[in-house]
């Protein structure tokens, strides 16, 4: 496939995905295998607008792309593109941070 192909094919994915939440069955997979890994690549399966906006933020680096039919996505992606599994969790540190109780006491006060 060549690159003007492969170009076209992502912006069908893009139009026809994009906005979609999928239904009741709706899934996305991310493959992280050790001999991926090994190779340099990453493996993102969706069927929903999570396609549309891995076009959006890594086209670039998408070097393969599979249609499973029914509008099932898989993008094999280059590993530099991909910061690791471990920073899809928040950590604690962006959580809203609790007033103490002593501030309470000083607007009641105040008021």
């Amino acid at each position: 496939m060549t690159e003007e192909q492969i170009n076209k094919k992502l912006e069908d994915i893009s139009l026809s995905h994009k906005g979609t939440s999928g239904g009741p069955d709706s899934e996305s997979y991310l493959h992280d295998a050790k001999v991926d890994r090994e190779e340099g690549f990453v493996w993102v399966s969706t069927d929903n607008n999570l396609a549309a906006k891995i076009i959006k933020r890594c086209k670039a680096d998408i070097v393969e792309i599979l249609d499973r039919g029914e509008g099932f996505i898989e993008f094999k992606i280059r590993r530099k593109a991909f910061r690791g599994i471990e920073y899809a969790f928040n950590t604690g540190s962006k959580r809203a941070k609790r007033n103490p109780t002593w501030l309470w006491d000083k607007k009641e006060k105040t008021s």
